[in-house]
């Protein structure tokens, strides 16, 4: 997958109440259950999922989400990470769909990443999102703040499990995920910041150089 061609679907958006309480009485004992209930025990163990990273997030980490459409994500994640390597934070940057390079040249995030010592993992590294994310999974705790880049599309595209945000949670490093998709355990982050679009020059010109690679 090229670096800047990640043409996403238009972000929608999930109902709090895909989140709410299942009305009381729907369940009679006796009774085979109906399509809507066993929606019902689904949104349950949902919630129960949200609420365990409620939990984890109370001690102490932060979990935050760039979503949407627009052109921004990743930029505003590495804004994150480069403040906290500022403070001496050990950070790490993960790119978990993109290739490292395009136009047969490295992008420029993955060059100023490196020259500033700051830690680079790559999807060519690993061969897929979900053996990169159990990598990451095993050195988590050794870092501060972790970038996930396109964590979200990875999970969008079944390429890694809605559940594996909770994993996140009982580490102790703060995490960044980026990527045009939103998911019921996600609300549970404590940040969500949507990037709408606009206006873009694709597709009236090719990625620019410094811009989008």
């Amino acid at each position: 997958m090229g670096w800047h061609a990640l043409h996403d679907a238009p972000f929608k958006k999930l109902g709090s109440g895909q989140l709410g309480v299942p009305r009381a009485g729907l369940m009679q004992q006796g009774r085979p259950r109906s399509g809507g209930e066993a929606q019902n025990l689904a949104s349950s163990s949902a919630r129960h999922a949200v609420r365990k990273l409620l939990k984890a997030l109370a001690a102490g980490t932060v979990l935050l989400a760039y979503v949407g459409s627009g052109k921004g994500k990743t930029t505003a994640g590495l804004g994150l990470l480069l403040r906290a390597w500022g403070h001496g934070m050990r950070v790490l940057a993960a790119f978990m769909m993109k290739t490292p390079r395009y136009m047969g040249e490295e992008v420029g995030e993955l060059k100023a990443l490196r020259r500033l010592g700051i830690g680079v993992v790559t999807l060519d590294e690993f061969g897929s999102p979900s053996a990169m994310f159990e990598s990451i999974l095993e050195v988590l705790d050794e870092y501060d703040v972790v970038l996930l880049d396109e964590f979200n599309y990875a999970v969008r595209q079944g390429l890694l499990e809605p559940s594996d945000v909770l994993r996140l949670a009982r580490a102790r490093a703060h995490a960044i995920l980026t990527g045009n998709y939103v998911w019921q355990e996600l609300y549970a982050a404590d940040m969500i910041s949507e990037v709408r679009l606009v206006k873009h020059y694709y597709p009236k010109r090719v990625a620019v150089r410094g811009l989008d690679w």
